[in-house]
């Protein structure tokens, strides 16, 4: 009998101590075990990250354009490309705030204007399948008025452009306006015209040689039809020779005195002090002889 209750007293003694433990876990409102390592992780979890900053407030800004204002290209542009500061509301971007018009003041419809997901700081009015003839061009980026871009933010753009990048004032509102010039250059070819454009009007109708108004030699060379009157099958001045030979530029009195050829008379055109045409441009006058000398 006491062998027995000297078994049973450790037992009880264990028995005790467990519900000791679990009166002083629900003491201090943890529950149980599990309830306790619920609790450390949550107070050991990193804290939650900063809510975002505030919307800006600040204007969204022109950083760039291309082509570049005040510059002049010799062709098309492929596209004309704005650059801002910050990303764009895209759907602010369209055809009534971005805007290109000639210099009569006619807006030029784009193939596309867009905000191009890869660069959503940019705007892009696409020119694709579209020839500006030669002229000056207003590119003109709205901020003020009905329909204006803007930031994410809905800030409206600063415009305002005095020369500098970037545009603005410090103030929402305002239209950002910048012009740029296509000049197509001239390309001499086997056509009177262009002949006119290149030699004849800045090399030879000068006011001291053959203009309207001076006409040495007897020769008017200050427009394509009054080179082709004074020049084609006509005699020169100087010796029995045709000046302009339809179809035979070696026979040509004309070329003869471009090239200072020995049998002229008087001096090589244009006279001594001015620059020689180039031989370049001979050769294309040569050739427009030889495919008849057409008007």
């Amino acid at each position: 009998m006491r062998a027995m209750s000297v078994l049973i007293v450790p037992a009880v003694r264990n028995a005790l101590a467990c519900l000791l433990l679990a009166a002083s876990l629900a003491a201090c409102n943890l529950g149980s075990y599990d309830d306790a390592v619920d609790q450390y992780n949550q107070n050991a979890a990193p804290p939650p990250p900063p809510p975002p900053p505030p919307p800006s407030s600040d204007p969204v800004k022109v950083a760039s354009l291309a082509p570049a204002p005040g510059s002049t290209v010799n062709a098309t542009p492929a596209q004309v490309v704005a650059t801002f500061d910050r990303e764009l509301d895209a759907t602010s971007v369209n055809t009534n705030t971005f805007i290109l018009e000639n210099s009569s003041n006619a807006t030029i419809a784009a193939t596309s204007i867009s905000v191009p997901g890869a660069n959503p700081r940019s705007a892009v009015f696409d020119l694709t399948g579209i020839t500006l003839a030669d002229d000056t061009y207003e590119v003109r980026l709205l901020g003020s008025g009905a329909s204006i871009i803007m930031d994410l933010d809905a800030n409206a753009l600063d415009g305002e452009f005095s020369g500098a990048f970037p545009s603005g004032n410090g103030t929402q509102g305002g239209d950002f306006q910048a012009q740029f010039t296509v000049a197509a250059p001239v390309v001499i070819g086997p056509t009177l015209d262009q002949i006119q454009a290149v030699i004849f009007t800045p090399t030879c109708a000068t006011s001291t040689c053959h203009s309207a108004g001076n006409q040495a030699a007897g020769l008017d060379l200050s427009s394509a039809d009054a080179s082709h009157a004074d020049l084609v099958d006509q005699f020169s001045s100087q010796q029995a020779t045709i000046l302009v030979m339809p179809g035979d530029p070696a026979n040509s009195y004309l070329i003869h005195k471009l090239e200072g050829a020995a049998t002229i008379d008087g001096d090589r055109m244009p006279p001594p002090g001015r620059a020689a045409v180039a031989q370049s441009d001979i050769d294309q006058i040569k050739q427009w002889i030889t495919d008849g000398a057409l008007r």
